[in-house]
């Protein structure tokens, strides 16, 4: 529930975001590969949301 109500909160804001972490990541897939992506995390200034973005 505290999930919808801060999604509902967010669509209203106009974000102004600050990156907060960047980190590498490693992980296994299915198979027993490692694989390596970096994984950036964004905080909104105004209203707090968070958001995780990777990329290869």
């Amino acid at each position: 529930m505290r999930k919808l109500i801060h999604y509902i909160y967010s669509c209203f804001c106009k974000h102004d975001w600050e990156m907060i972490f960047n980190a590498r990541v490693r992980s296994e897939d299915m198979y027993g590969e490692y694989k390596t992506y970096l994984e950036k995390t964004y905080c909104c200034k105004k209203c707090g949301f968070v958001q995780k973005v990777k990329s290869s």
